[in-house]
């Protein structure tokens, strides 16, 4: 129990250092310039091979354009990946290089860190010692049916039922 204790802890503080480094792009048009600034450039000064110097000042160029646009922000997507679609929508990638890298690094940070080992979670689950017969197209449906149980659960089976019927 002390090991999944401590495997969570440092999972915790890992998420607690990304959000301190990649928080501010979350509330961009609600703290001030001068607090904008400093994150920007603590962000700038953790990535100083991805992100320029410039970097703080882009950002709050881009704040300025979102503010004096007549963008509509949709609460059905993270703003994070609202700000990363305006720059490529409106073709701002060019204006924003860095802005651009920095949503980018962040947007994909979640991801590869737990989509992966989500399915290799469900996989263990399902190839236990009952399975170990099973033949690899029946494991890999069932994989998948386990790791997209989401989708699954808003099917509708009412015709398959009946037609099976």
């Amino acid at each position: 129990m002390d090991c999944l204790d401590s495997e969570l802890n440092r999972r915790l503080d890992a998420y607690t250092a990304l959000c301190s480094k990649f928080g501010f792009l979350h509330h961009l048009l609600d703290i001030d310039t001068n607090e904008l600034r400093e994150k920007a450039k603590q962000l700038q000064e953790s990535y100083p091979d991805d992100l320029e110097a410039t970097f703080p000042e882009e950002v709050i160029h881009f704040r300025e354009y979102i503010k004096g646009s007549s963008l509509k922000i949709p609460s059905d997507i993270s703003i994070e990946l609202y700000w990363y679609r305006t720059l490529t929508e409106h073709s701002l990638q060019d204006v924003f290089p860095n802005l651009g890298n920095a949503l980018r690094m962040y947007l994909c940070l979640m991801v590869s860190n737990c989509s992966g080992e989500r399915s290799f979670s469900a996989m263990k689950r399902i190839k236990n010692v009952l399975r170990s017969k099973m033949l690899d197209e029946k494991l890999n449906h069932l994989s998948i049916i386990s790791i997209e149980s989401g989708v699954l659960r808003m099917l509708d089976f009412s015709d398959i039922i009946s037609e099976f019927c």
